[in-house]
């Protein structure tokens, strides 16, 4: 007889009655097998495509596809590509591609696991890119003005003949991104470029700054530069751009405005421990800061002199009107906290801002004090006071569950007795009887139960350790051999040797028992029942995901419900709910959570969130085949 625990499928027919949009290719690229949602999305026949090269099957893929398989055969997951294509009905449907390396027992790429959703239409970043690529081109034919191309995967960097000519240079000269530095003027220059490519590269900020540059031959001259990223698949991948010579055209707003005595106006803010700016009101200017706000913002002064506020420092529309209207009224603002970003935007900082209107001038004294220490307490103590409010709520709830329960049972109790008590025929009496143990049996299994509940609180404060998820899968697998073979469910186990989770070995083992008996008990009469066991690591979680093809359920009439005791859902009338209940319950006692995909007649994906451990870092947390 064929064993119904199979560790390593020989074959994948498993995956035609997948509920998702999914499909397998071979090392190949070949087409193995696929969802049946998968060949109606594409309106391929199975058997005419099995076989068949992927690319041959879309040849309006483009060769970044290729990348993105070579990416995920070298180990990347979750790799997403947007894909825009005419249906049978020519109707335009927009699809984000999930590729994924399919691997076998010992963790090696044996083929590709491709995975499909329909998704809401969003910004066509081809378009963007040709109608930036137009704009440049429009920008080269005017006089004085030359494009560039940095790109990061081969770290070249293009220059077109109008910019060298501009610098000066020869036009089969060659330059490195390592010597742009060296052709603007000043260190201070030089260093707001390096900022402005760093902000490009990490946070997909473009500029368009006004700054000196120096030719080959020594010349100094102001220059108008622009630079707009370009991401694939969530990184930069290019940088493209313009600089422009505007040393006819343009005078430096600094230096037209702002005279020595104004500066010595402004000199008083120096000596002041906070961070200081004067804002001219009338245009929203800066015209001056001290050294304490370029700490604190960790920037240049250069970077904020002589620029609007929003440059660094946004406001809403309404926070602007109120704002207006104080000062109008009050000739002062009074805490107004926003979020604003470091120098090199991986450090976000709480501040909080007061200003107040020198006196006979239309310039505002604005001080910036940093607030983040106190917000983060104030957030740690509202952490404290909510797990506080819920460990109440769990107590309370407990005794809402232990009082329903046993009143229910105390009432079935005395109905029962009163009609032995009151029965005379003895074949009747035989079946009272047989109820009355039936429902000792039951209370029993309840007070079993809340015993649990009560012994989990308890275990909650044991420590987590490294567990072998594939151990405690196999012992469970064991203990429920019976009811597997009674009810012929298939059982793939893809869960690998070296694949462990951070949590409570008793813990663990109760959560996949329950999730396991709870999809062999609602299977799909109409359908040969599986179970697919499988582990990942998901954004810092090692992630069990349970899938089976049972009757499931109707989330948007259900999903509430769930999880929850003594809930009967629509097609499960028979259940208490204890075992979902409890999975929960243990999963958020070790820090992690539950989460369910389920469609109607189609079966549900359990997911079960384990918080990343340190010694599970950087193990072989691939699928098994």
């Amino acid at each position: 007889m064929e064993s119904l625990i199979t560790k390593k499928p020989a074959v994948v027919r498993w995956v035609n009655h997948l509920p998702s949009s999914s499909a397998l290719l071979d090392k190949d690229l070949k087409l193995i097998d696929a969802s049946t949602a998968w060949f109606k999305t594409f309106g391929f026949i199975r058997e005419e495509v099995l076989g068949t090269p992927f690319m041959k099957l879309f040849p309006r893929l483009n060769e970044n596809w290729q990348d993105s398989f070579d990416y995920a055969f070298e180990g990347l997951n979750d790799i997403k590509i947007v894909d825009v294509f005419l249906n049978q009905k020519q109707q335009e449907q927009e699809l984000i591609w999930n590729i994924n390396p399919w691997k076998d027992g010992y963790g090696n790429a044996v083929g590709i696991i491709l995975n499909i959703k329909n998704v809401t239409k969003k910004k066509d970043l081809g378009l963007e890119l040709k109608h930036t690529q137009k704009l440049l081109k429009e920008k080269s034919e005017i006089a004085n003005i030359g494009s560039w191309d940095y790109n990061l995967r081969n770290k070249k960097l293009y220059w077109s003949k109008e910019l060298k000519e501009l610098f000066q240079l020869s036009h089969d000269h060659s330059t490195k991104i390592e010597d742009i530095l060296g052709f603007f003027a000043s260190e201070e220059e030089k260093k707001t470029i390096k900022e402005l490519l760093h902000r490009a590269v990490n946070s997909g900020k473009p500029w368009n700054k006004n700054l000196r540059v120096k030719t080959k031959k020594g010349n100094i001259i102001w220059a108008n530069t622009i630079g707009r990223p370009k991401f694939k698949n969530g990184k930069c991948v290019r940088i493209i751009g313009t600089i422009q010579n505007i040393q006819d055209s343009f005078v430096p707003e600094a230096a037209a405005k702002v005279s020595l005595p104004i500066k010595t106006t402004w000199e008083f803010i120096n000596d002041l421990p906070v961070g200081t700016a004067i804002i001219d009101i009338s245009t929203g200017k800066i015209v001056d800061l001290n050294h304490s706000l370029t700490n604190l913002l960790a920037v240049s002064k250069l970077t904020l002199l002589d620029k609007h506020f929003k440059n660094f420092l946004w406001f809403t529309g309404n926070e602007q009107r109120q704002w207006y209207k104080s000062l109008m009224v009050n000739n002062c603002i009074h805490g107004i906290e926003k979020e604003v970003f470091t120098k090199n935007r991986h450090q976000k900082i709480i501040v909080r801002i007061h200003g107040k209107r020198l006196k006979n001038t239309n310039f505002l004294l604005v001080s910036c004090e940093d607030v983040t220490a106190f917000h983060a307490k104030e957030s740690l103590l509202q952490t404290k006071l909510s797990t506080a409010n819920q460990e109440l709520d769990k107590f309370t709830h407990f005794a809402h569950i232990a009082s329903h329960n046993l009143k229910g049972h105390a009432t079935n109790f005395d109905l029962l007795l009163n009609f032995l008590n009151n029965e005379q025929d003895e074949q009747e009496r035989a079946n009272l009887l047989n109820i009355l143990f039936q429902s000792t049996e039951s209370l029993t299994s309840s007070i079993k139960g809340l015993r649990e509940l009560v012994t989990i609180r308890h275990q909650a404060k044991e420590d987590k350790t490294a567990v072998v998820l594939s151990d405690i899968v196999y012992k469970t697998l064991q203990n429920n051999n019976g009811l597997i073979k009674q009810h012929k469910v298939k059982i793939h186990n893809e869960v690998t040797d070296t694949f462990k989770v951070n949590g409570i070995p008793v813990y663990v083992e109760s959560i996949i028992s329950n999730l396991l008996i709870n999809a062999i008990k609602f299977k799909n009469t109409n359908e040969k029942p599986y179970v697919i066991i499988s582990a990942e690591t998901i954004n810092g979680f090692d992630v069990l995901s349970i899938e089976d093809n049972a009757v499931g359920v109707d989330l948007s009439k259900n999903g509430d419900k769930i999880f929850q005791l003594y809930k009967t859902l629509q097609n499960m009338d028979s259940t208490s709910g204890m075992g979902l209940y409890l999975a929960k319950y243990q999963i958020e006692l070790m820090g992690g959570k539950i989460v369910v995909d389920s469609e109607l007649g189609k079966g549900s994906n359990f997911k079960v969130y384990f918080p990343k451990n340190k010694e599970s870092s950087g193990q072989d947390h691939g699928h098994g085949a």
